[in-house]
């Protein structure tokens, strides 16, 4: 889905950064990345790779998250990315996450703001749980989040959906068909579901709150809500592990107030 060696245009790498093209230029010139000519008109552009190693050592105050999470999940290696992003252990994931559940009941009000952190806890604690001891590569996940656009992101490198779920449903055969028993059917035999259903509870908030999720595992894409439970799933190029989007609209109904 990301190509490290993927050169990108001053535009492209300055709207992944959240910065202004001067800012990137100043970089530049001050030897914290390098650019390269290309194509007809040899117009300066960046490798893909080398802008998100640069966010991962300069403070970034609003990269474009779902880059972020989507270009950590999908390289063949780990790449380095802030710790202010990056959650090794599950106790990390937790501290931040009741930060972020302080912030949200701050713009939201208690209940909306509880409703959002809730299922970000669940797809977070999800990575962990089917994880343990099985991390591919890197252990951890990526989580970060963007109030002003109203954007959370959580990403792992771990073994995916359909593989954590072929332990107690060995017949399952896409991807598509693992997200759809996920999100819709209670699974015996695996620890995380005593702790709330997991991806269906994450299903059931959904329906009834201004919220949407575009989650990823493998080769499938799931979008569902806001305010329904219906799953729309496609086909999509392969992701390692499982990449979540969780989009919110400030002004919730009274469902969620």
């Amino acid at each position: 889905m990301t190509d490290s060696f993927r050169l990108i245009s001053v535009g492209q790498a300055a709207k992944l950064l959240g910065v202004v093209p001067a800012t990137l230029r100043r970089w530049e010139a001050r030897g914290l990345i390098t650019s390269h000519r290309a194509g007809i008109k040899y117009h300066r552009r960046y490798y893909e790779s080398e802008v998100w190693t640069l966010a991962a050592k300069q403070p970034i105050p609003h990269p474009d998250l779902a880059q972020l999470g989507r270009y950590w999940a999908t390289q063949a290696t780990a790449p380095e990315i802030s710790p202010d992003y990056y959650c090794a252990t599950s106790d990390r994931f937790i501290t931040r996450l009741n930060r972020l559940a302080t912030e949200l009941k701050k713009i939201l009000g208690e209940n909306a703001g509880s409703l959002i952190s809730a299922i970000t806890g669940e797809i977070g604690n999800n990575s962990f749980d089917h994880n343990i001891g099985n991390w591919p590569d890197t252990k951890g996940i990526m989580f970060g989040y963007d109030l002003t656009n109203h954007r959370v992101v959580l990403a792992d490198r771990g073994q995916g959906v359909r593989a954590t779920l072929r332990r107690s449903v060995p017949t399952i055969s896409t991807d598509r068909e693992a997200l759809t028993i996920a999100f819709t059917e209670r699974v015996s035999g695996r620890r995380p579901e005593s702790r709330g259903n997991g991806l269906k509870f994450v299903r059931q908030v959904i329906a009834n709150a201004n919220i949407k999720l575009t989650f990823w595992s493998g080769a499938a894409q799931l979008v569902v809500g806001p305010h329904n439970d219906r799953l729309n799933l496609t086909k999509s190029p392969t992701l390692r592990g499982c990449l979540a989007i969780i989009d919110f609209h400030p002004i919730t109904n009274n469902s969620t107030q």
